[in-house]
């Protein structure tokens, strides 16, 4: 049997995981790596489906090694500060964010990016805001869009409450575990644009 080329194990590895096989989609996106050290996206997958087992540490080792190859991978930077933000390290979720700075100022990644750190201060319209806005100018990642969606809702909940006077615990950053499903999805949506 001939040797596969990386571009064939990133497309399996892609392939299944629409079938949701975690264990093939991450040892084909492994071998992809060993046959091309150099492939950022494989090694971004990589991240996101140690994201996905909930192995964050690792997914973080990844997802940086991604940007490090590739420092266009805005994908993979607003992926990384969104795995810290979920896992409370708001500080490395900052630094991570720091390399969006040069999209512009409305793009969907950068609102995105402000919306989530605004849930975090519990500036719930702030967060509504710029979640809105990045949904608006968001047509390349509809997955992303449900996503933030679902923030918003929990944004307006907080808000309600913190209105009406009644004390809530921070509402979670994500839904649970959707920063990982953010992380596959949105990229795979991603990946149909390229």
């Amino acid at each position: 049997m001939s040797e596969l080329t990386s571009e064939e194990l990133f497309h399996l590895g892609l392939h299944s995981l629409e079938s949701d096989d975690v264990e093939k989609s991450l040892g084909l996106f492994k071998r992809c790596v060993e046959v091309d050290p150099g492939h950022a996206k494989a090694t971004y997958m990589i991240g996101a489906l140690y994201a996905q087992i909930q192995m964050v540490d690792s997914a973080a080792e990844w997802m940086q090694r991604a940007i490090d190859m590739d420092a266009g991978e805005k994908t993979a930077i607003f992926q990384l500060g969104l795995l810290y933000l979920t896992s409370g390290e708001i500080d490395k979720a900052k630094t991570a964010w720091a390399g969006l700075s040069d999209l512009p100022a409305d793009h969907a990644f950068t609102l995105f990016s402000k919306g989530m750190l605004a849930l975090v201060e519990d500036d719930f319209e702030g967060c509504i805001k710029h979640l809105s806005e990045g949904i608006s100018k968001n047509d390349f990642n509809a997955p992303l869009n449900n996503d933030m969606s679902r923030v918003i809702e929990s944004a307006v909940a907080a808000q309600e409450s913190q209105s009406a006077g009644v004390e809530l615990q921070q509402p979670e950053a994500s839904p649970s575990g959707a920063g990982t499903h953010i992380a596959l999805s949105g990229y795979r949506q991603s990946l149909k644009k390229h």
